[in-house]
């Protein structure tokens, strides 16, 4: 079997006797010799279960920013663009004239 980069196990002394730290190949040997490798899901862990990153959001509608609108611009989504720029004005309340301009814009461009 091939070396995973270990190096000599070192040697320990217990009452006399030398003792040597069992190496990692033939740790994994025994391991594969018992056959004991699947690993399984306890009983009570239901199979269905959801998993959630701490702290994120559970409604990804919430999800909003100026390069979400301009991919909506570019797919031609402009209602979705305009409605992502409406909630960017109320969070940044400082851009909201600036958001407020595209808007219009999107507005301007759809009647053309």
């Amino acid at each position: 079997m091939r070396s995973l980069g270990a190096t000599v196990a070192p040697r320990y002394e217990l009452s006399g006797q030398m003792l040597s730290r069992p190496s990692m190949e033939s740790i994994i040997d025994r391991f594969m010799e018992r056959g004991e490798y699947k690993v399984v899901a306890d009983d009570a862990t239901p199979e269905n279960m959801e998993w959630e990153t701490a702290g994120a959001e559970k409604n990804n509608e919430d999800f909003v920013s100026e390069q979400l609108a301009e991919i909506y611009v570019a797919q031609g989504l402009l209602e979705q663009a305009k409605e992502t720029y409406r909630k960017l004005s109320l969070l940044y309340p400082k851009k909201s004239i600036y958001f407020a301009e595209l808007i219009e814009k999107l507005n301007e461009d759809n009647n053309n």
